[in-house]
């Protein structure tokens, strides 16, 4: 499994995804910021296997 260097959050990616889409954005529940998640790191497949991702950041992707 692989993922791109640039990991926006769920919200982020997802409200950007409605504005570019022009439907209703969508809600989610508030949070301090505080809770715990996953992040997964890319940079040994890139370093190991010189790979260069095609999309490095979905958000920017949408448009």
């Amino acid at each position: 499994n692989a993922c791109c260097p640039v990991h926006p959050l769920k919200r982020d990616y997802y409200r950007r995804a409605a504005e570019v889409s022009g439907i209703p954005l969508p809600l989610f529940c508030s949070s301090d910021g505080q809770s715990p998640y996953k992040l997964v790191n890319s940079d040994k497949l890139q370093g190991a296997l010189n790979y260069t991702f095609l999309y490095p950041d979905p958000v920017a992707q949408l448009g």
